[in-house]
């Protein structure tokens, strides 16, 4: 088969849906286990939105080199954002490993309906796909369980690079995965961790899913498709 060109892919937000996903996370282990601390995900909002690895971009994580590791430095977190809640840590640190089972666990992700189709004919005109998101470690596995593995020659996360993008060690990762010739394009749906920081990189990228942040955008992975589509086209021509 021609080998077109390769698609980096990001993940959460543009393959699959999973809002307040840690958010909600939190709110389920307090639920399960200090109901009365327990009110909803939406307490939550504040409180991570610091913390965490993927927080700090421009100084990466490079020192979590396990998947045990990363997890740690997400309970830990975790617990004192609990323990500010009036659950103590003593307490908490036992089932904290719920967070993990959480997030992990694949019936909580919706896939796109446009995902499978949209990468099958792609695949079929000779795109490679790989998967460059901010996310888990166990990333490849979770792709397994949502059965796109197939469509994907390599995952590159930053639960295993160690940096987050828009950081550059982000694209060099995915682009050591990246073989043959042909253009390179980035799909997702963050005009800055995406689109911005893929073209400083000297590849393409599309903004989809948002409708707003980026010069060149698609409502859906089908408009991605005849966005790539046309750009053939203009190549041959």
């Amino acid at each position: 088969m021609r080998h077109t060109g390769t698609i980096w892919w990001d993940f959460d937000g543009t393959l699959v849906s999973r809002p307040s996903m840690w958010a909600d996370a939190g709110h389920r282990l307090l639920a399960t286990h200090r109901p009365d601390l327990a009110t909803g995900p939406e307490r939550f909002a504040h409180p991570l939105s610091t913390g965490f690895p993927w927080h700090r971009p421009d100084l990466g994580h490079p020192e979590l080199t396990t998947s045990d590791t990363w997890w740690q430095q997400v309970y830990r977190h975790y617990a004192s954002v609990f323990a500010e809640m009036g659950w103590p840590t003593s307490e908490a640190e036992p089932v904290l490993s719920g967070i993990r089972q959480h997030i992990l666990d694949a019936a909580g992700y919706r896939v796109f309906d446009d995902v499978e189709p949209v990468l099958s004919r792609l695949s079929q005109r000779g795109w490679r796909h790989i998967v460059v998101s901010n996310h888990v470690p166990e990333l490849p596995a979770l792709l397994d369980d949502l059965r796109l593995s197939t469509f994907f020659d390599a995952v590159v996360t930053s639960g295993v690079v160690g940096y987050e993008k828009p950081h550059h060690r982000m694209f060099e990762a995915a682009r050591a995965h990246t073989t043959g010739d042909g253009p390179i394009w980035m799909v997702g749906d963050n005009p800055v961790a995406d689109c911005e920081a893929a073209t400083s990189f000297g590849v393409n990228a599309v903004l989809v899913r948002t409708r707003t942040g980026f010069h060149r955008r698609a409502e859906d992975l089908w408009g991605v498709l005849e966005l790539l589509h046309s750009t053939e086209c203009e190549a041959r021509s």
